[in-house]
């Protein structure tokens, strides 16, 4: 599952302050070429599975130190794609959340 958390309302899912941060300093990093098709520009900051780690009811944000791969919104919906046609079980939401709000993050709920 990928559910959508605006920059904006991250608080209110109890991400906390760092958290929220540094999704900011993240997202507005973006300034390059999508690094899987060298086309287009990127939107989004892309972290492989394993990346986050999670502490109670959430993945850390402020821990993350390592850098985004930076895709393009096609690659981006290629590898969540590739993802949510691999999982063989029902997802328990709607599996992939359309972003509101304007700048926010998606989580993977899968380790």
């Amino acid at each position: 599952m990928y559910p959508y958390f605006p920059l904006e309302e991250m608080k209110v899912f109890h991400f906390d302050k760092e958290s929220v941060e540094q999704m900011r300093k993240t997202i507005n990093s973006i300034q390059e070429i999508c690094s899987h098709c060298n086309n287009k520009m990127a939107q989004v900051a892309y972290y492989r599975k394993g990346i986050l780690h999670w502490e109670n009811s959430g993945p850390k944000l402020s821990e993350v130190i390592s850098k985004p791969q930076y895709l393009c919104v096609n690659c981006t919906f290629s590898n969540i794609e590739q993802a949510l046609r691999s999982n063989k079980d029902y997802y328990s939401d709607n599996g992939l959340l359309a972003p509101y709000k304007g700048n926010g993050v998606f989580v993977n709920t899968f380790l």
